[in-house]
């Protein structure tokens, strides 16, 4: 059936120009449909709907061989054919009023297209006139315009044929029908949440109508479920470049249709159809596209984000990034990329400038790349900028991927000064110019300088490649002279030659056969020196090869010049490599690293004026300065003066230092030391150098005074050695009162008191003194003998001197209070002894008087902080390790306690970090250290995270006037010799299983974790105990676990060989549970021993002890918390320790347990180590730990706190396949 000519009259002129395959594929088709009616349609050659009217033939074979296709095609157009469009006609006209149009635009769904430019309705995209008038004029302006009296002129208003054909055009697509909506549920149950997401978003934003919806397909070009709708003809989204973007997944925040385009959803109507044919496709079972949707939805996320990891394009490492010199239409650089092959560096292929972002320095590998690839658009065509060109030739110079673009060859840039020669000719002499390469004619040069010059360089081609040729300011005006007058010269004109070019400082060199006197140049480097440019200092290094010419280049430049020697004109040959040579020698001995344009730009004090101290004698160059010579003076303790303000614990501090013609502040003295400066800036280009000894002396001040230059007393010392240096120190009473306590103390001899029942060996009776002095005037000191050294019975002797000042005071764990008591009841009978514990403690201290001596311990302390905060005479905190945290009650009750001298006893003050040694001590000596802040800004953080070594001999001359230590080694060598055995033990199968099973899901769970630092350093602890439990027994940390333990069975296998011997054991661990399951196996074996842990009664505790020493049990079974501090257990003479610590240091004091004073046999000491565990990786740390204690109390060594990553790494560790063989165990002596 023909299609009639009354249809063709009922449509408009914009239905009738569009295409016919573009109306086929708006038809609801199936594929095989749609391609055979293309087939037919494109064999008539017909374009637009207008020739479907127009050939019959054409018709009849659609309908014949493709009868659905054209009933469709029939019934899409006839529904443009509607009395609707007639009507709406009357609405829309040119000239109408602006808000008659807004108001029918809104009644008829069009609003958004009143803002649309008239340049994109579809009837006038192939006029002319209209691209070259007011395309950019929008419907709206167009409409409400003045109607214009010529049909296509553009003048003012738009032409009467624009106004009626957008009229037209608008008229029509608001009468487009409505688009069907789609009710069939998703095919897949996986795609039900987008449908349901795109039913809501399109009822939300309604129905708009669209012009001719052309087919979209749908494709997956990813495995991640993104779908991309590609729409193409009238249905493009011009601000979206075409691209729609539909999120399948259901439950995603983002719209189930994104689009770049600026028009907000309601008003996109490509954005709205894309979202309802995606619609209508989810309900279609039959596409397989849908299908493969559906897949990737349903997959569960990890899956969908590996698969995507799997198209991550990977760079070919074998292609690197290339430049081209092109020479057809002038000088271009062009990107390119280069390939490695057999035959060598070839080039591959031409890169667009949208390909350059995925290159960068970094892939190139070439640090030139980085500036080429940020000037790469300006060094092409219309766009090439001269002066870009000339910085992208520079960053070519030696570039290795570098090739002339109309060949294979490489190509190299390379730079050249031009440089007059005198040289022989037939006529006489003749001045050549040259490049290093050779010859150049003057009017070539003319001619480059004049069609292609950047500041008197220009690129120039030579057959390697391009030359970037420098002509200096003198030489052009010699090219011009050149190229106009000539360049060749009589014999005789040599010596006016010479003169000229000598007189102007023009260079020249003098070819060797020309009669003229020659001189050798000089070497000796010249250092020109600037105080005052952009650089504190400039340093500017040159060569002057003879007196009167201009200082140059090391080894650089002509090799001859002109000078004047007397009244004769010289030819000046300059020894190039030895100028170099010497260049070289005197930057590498004044400490400046090597810079190949002899210049240095110093904005470092202590660098500059170092450097400016070395050249004063001037050996091995010769100074000259360009500005003021910066005057140097070095201070002298006798110009320093300090004023000590008022104060009762703090002192302001104040001064200056007298340089003459200024004063420094003594603050700023002291910032300097901590900035680590020798030099300070006294006024204007006046500096003053601090010399070593009082640089110590200041520095050890600036670590005293706090942030508000304030000076505690007990820091009296640090004031005292500078007086002695001669500084003037003015200071109130109070100030000078506690400095003569100070020097009292140092003649003080004290004696012990006799009522002391003890007889105290050499090393005691000088830590007796020692503490004496201290207190008289400081009033805090920290005894930290080793372990076993006698403490207890040191301050027992300080406690009985001081005992006539007052009641006193002393703190330590449960574990060693009655220690004290019994240690006291035999040395210091004259005192009087009050255990302030449980339910027998008092209620009221004030009855305390001189002689009285109370015992508490440090969970008292803290929790009857009130009660003991009355003034004592003394207090001494045994273990005082016990406040290394300054943040726990403890600490906090402990600084509050009110008394006229302090005493800390600890063999480890030092066990993990800085931190602990700044408690102690804030207790013991307040401001010795200054805040907390402070001291983690002066020294825990250089120290322990940057090893700084100079803040650590700082902190360790800082705390050595208050802190005594002695090791046994040095002063009781009369101890038995201790000797440490490892025992290595193998786990079982199945608890080796277990073990490799909780460790490999700790490491996959941790190593993953992004929760907080602080609560991923528990879990990662959390989890290092239970694979340290399994190591001991496995159902230490699973109930589940078989009953056994490999480290048991050896220890019994171990405990029956020491009793065979008639061996006393120390049995440590740090798991109490662990110790519970030995019992038993003693029980069996028929061992008598005792059990002490951290719930034994404080009574019983001293039962069990007396009972151990008196012989009448053969083990006796400790936690390393409770029994491994303040225990007297000398009858051992063998100490096992079950499992290993973190700290070593905790370990060595339960070892002391047995060796210390009163021991009389050789002690040796078992550790049981289970082999590929965290054990191994535990003791391999404790040699680093060891040393922790050591850096600050000796001065040497490093120290600080396992970070994250290093447990992390323990965590990892111990894998039975990544553990090698560990030897048998073998003793390794220990001396005491």
């Amino acid at each position: 059936m023909q299609l009639s000519r009354s249809l063709e009259q009922q449509l408009p002129s914009t239905i009738l120009r569009l295409q016919a395959s573009t109306v086929l594929a708006a038809c609801p088709l199936t594929r095989a449909d749609m391609l055979q009616a293309s087939s037919i349609i494109a064999s008539y050659r017909v374009s637009t709907v207008s020739s479907l009217f127009g050939s019959s033939l054409l018709w009849a074979a659609l309908s014949a061989r493709a009868p659905v296709a054209a009933a469709a095609m029939r019934k899409w157009l006839e529904g443009y054919a509607v009395s609707a469009v007639v009507a709406a006609a009357k609405s829309v006209y040119p000239g109408m009023p602006a808000n008659t149009l807004d108001a029918w635009a809104a009644k008829h769904n069009v609003v958004d297209l009143l803002s649309l430019p008239v340049g994109r309705v579809p009837a006038l995209r192939s006029e002319n006139w209209v691209v070259y008038g007011g395309s950019g004029q929008d419907v709206r302006t167009v409409l409400t315009s003045k109607v214009a009296t010529r049909d296509y002129i553009w003048d003012r208003t738009p032409p009467r044929a624009v106004s009626q054909a957008v009229a037209e055009w608008l008229i029509q697509y608001a009468a487009l029908p409505k688009p069907p909506v789609e009710t069939r549920p998703a095919a897949h149950a996986a795609l039900a949440p987008l449908a349901a997401r795109l039913d809501r978003w399109l009822k939300e934003r309604g129905d708009l109508p669209i012009a001719t919806p052309p087919e979209i397909s749908l494709r997956l070009p990813d495995p991640d479920p993104i779908a991309y709708l590609n729409p193409h003809g009238s249905l493009a989204c011009q601000e979206a470049s075409g691209a729609f973007r539909a999120n399948a997944e259901g439950t995603s925040a983002e719209p189930p249709i994104a689009c770049g385009c600026a028009n907000p959803p309601p008003t996109c109507r490509p954005r709205q159809h894309a979202a309802r044919w995606l619609r209508a496709r989810l309900s279609d079972p039959g596409l397989p596209d849908i299908q493969g949707l559906a897949a990737k939805v349903e997959a569960p996320a990890w899956s969908r984000t590996l698969s995507m990891l799997s198209t991550v394009a990977v760079p070919d490492e074998k292609v690197e990034l290339g430049w081209a010199i092109v020479l057809d239409t002038g000088l271009e650089i062009r990107p390119l990329t280069v390939k490695h092959t057999k035959k060598g560096l070839v080039k591959t292929a031409f890169l667009a400038k949208a390909e350059l972002p995925n290159w960068n320095a970094d892939r190139s590998g070439v640090p030139g790349d980085e500036l080429l690839i940020d000037l790469a658009p300006t060094l092409l065509g219309t766009a090439r900028r001269n002066d870009h060109l000339m910085l992208a030739l520079r960053a070519l110079i030696g570039h290795p991927r570098l090739f002339w673009a109309e060949s294979r060859s490489p190509c190299h840039v390379v730079t050249g000064r031009v440089t007059p020669h005198l040289v022989p000719d037939t006529k006489g002499v003749r001045v050549e110019l040259r490049l290093p390469s050779g010859p150049i004619a003057p009017q070539l040069l003319a001619q480059n300088l004049s069609a292609f010059s950047v500041n008197g360089r220009f690129p120039l081609e030579t057959p390697n490649g391009i030359t970037l040729v420098e002509v200096g300011p003198a030489v052009l005006r010699l090219i011009e002279v050149l190229r106009y007058r000539g360049d060749s010269f009589a014999a005789e004109a040599i010596p006016e030659l010479l003169k000229v070019f000598g007189e102007r400082g023009l260079p020249l060199a003098v070819h060797a056969d020309l009669p003229v006197h020659r001189v050798n140049g000089e070497v000796r480097p010249v250092l020109r020196l600037e105080a005052s440019g952009a650089h504190l200092l400039g340093v500017d290094l040159r060569v002057r090869p003879h007196p009167g010419l201009a200082a140059l280049r090391p080894g650089e430049g002509v090799a001859s010049l002109i000078g004047k020697s007397g009244d004769e004109t010289v030819v000046v040959d300059r020894r190039l490599d030895e100028e170099r040579s010497a260049a070289t020698k005197l930057v590498e001995s004044v400490g400046l690293e090597p810079n190949p344009e002899w210049f240095w730009g110093i904005d470092d004090p202590e660098v500059a004026m170092r450097l400016v101290s070395t050249l004063q004698d001037g050996k091995g160059a010769t100074v000259e300065w360009s500005s003021r010579k910066p005057t140097i003076r070095t201070a002298q303790a006798s110009k320093l003066s300090m004023q000590i303000g008022n104060g009762s614990d703090w002192f302001g501090v104040a001064g200056g230092l007298d340089v003459g013609t200024a004063v420094v502040p003594l603050h700023e003295l002291l910032a300097a030391m901590r900035g680590g400066r020798t030099w300070v800036r006294a006024e204007g280009d006046l500096w003053v150098r601090i010399e070593d000894r009082l640089r110590e002396r200041l520095g050890a001040l600036a670590d005293a005074t706090d942030d508000k230059g304030r000076i505690a007393k007990i820091h009296g010392g640090v004031v005292e050695a500078l007086s002695e240096e001669g500084v003037v120190v003015e200071a109130p009473p109070a100030w000078m009162g506690a400095m003569e306590r100070m020097r009292e103390a140092a003649t003080l001899k004290p004696k012990l008191p006799k009522t002391l029942k003890a007889e105290l060996r050499p090393y005691q009776l000088d830590g007796f003194k020692w503490l004496t002095r201290l207190l008289h005037w400081a009033g805090g000191a920290v005894l930290a003998d080793d372990m076993g050294l006698g403490k207890t019975v040191q301050a027992l002797a300080v406690l009985l001197d001081r005992a006539a000042g007052g009641p006193q005071l002393v703190v330590a764990p449960m574990s060693v209070g009655f220690n004290w008591l019994r240690e006291a009841e035999r040395f210091a009978p004259s005192l009087r002894l009050h255990l302030h514990h449980g339910g027998e403690r008092a209620g009221d201290l004030g009855h305390l008087l001189a002689g009285d001596l109370v015992v508490t311990t440090w969970d008292i302390l803290a929790r009857d902080a009130a009660l003991l905060a009355p003034t004592w005479h003394t207090v001494v905190f045994d273990e005082a390790q016990a406040m290394k945290n300054a943040e726990t009650l403890r600490a906090r009750a402990a600084s509050q306690l009110k008394a006229t001298a302090r005493i800390a006893l600890s063999g480890t003050p030092i066990e993990n970090r800085l931190a602990e040694l700044w408690s102690l001590l804030n207790v013991v000596a307040p401001g010795l250290l200054g805040s907390a802040s402070s001291f983690r800004g002066r020294y825990a953080v250089p120290i322990e995270r940057e090893g700084n070594q100079e803040r650590r001999q700082a902190l360790a001359a800082m705390v050595r006037p208050f802190l005594l230590r002695r090791i046994k080694r040095e002063v009781a060598k009369e101890l038995p010799d201790r000797s440490e055995v490892r025992v290595d033990v193998e786990l079982g199968p199945e608890e080796r299983r277990l073990y490799e099973r909780v460790r490999s899901a700790a490491v996959a769970a941790l190593t993953t974790d992004q929760g907080p630092k602080e609560q991923l350093r528990f879990r990662v602890l959390t989890a290092l105990t239970r694979l340290r439990q399994i190591a001991c027994a496995a159902e230490l940390a699973d109930d589940s676990a078989p009953a056994g333990s490999a480290k048991l069975d050896r220890l019994m296998e171990l405990l029956t060989e020491l009793r065979e011997q008639g061996r006393k054991v120390l049995v440590f661990s740090q798991f109490a549970e662990l110790l519970k399951r030995v019992a038993p196996r003693l029980d069996a074996a028929g061992f008598s021993y005792c059990h002490l842990d951290g719930g034994t009664p404080a009574k019983e505790r001293r039962t069990l002890v007396d009972r151990f020493q008196a012989g009448e049990t053969d083990v006796f079974l400790l936690s390393l918390k409770a029994g491994g501090i303040g225990l007297n257990l000398t009858a051992a003479s063998d100490v096992i320790l079950l499992d290993p610590w973190w700290n070593p240091a905790v370990e060595d004091q339960a070892a002391d347990r047995a060796h210390r004073i009163g021991q009389t046999e050789a002690v040796t000491i078992y550790r049981l180590v289970t082999r590929q565990t965290v054990e191994e990786a535990i003791l391999a740390m404790h040699e680093t730990k060891r040393d922790l204690a050591g850096a600050i109390l000796s001065g040497t060594g490093d120290s600080g706190a396992l970070s994250i990553e290093e447990l992390l790494a323990l965590l990892a560790g111990g894998a039975a396949a990544d553990k090698p063989a560990v030897a048998a165990p073998t003793k390794k002596a220990k001396k005491p």
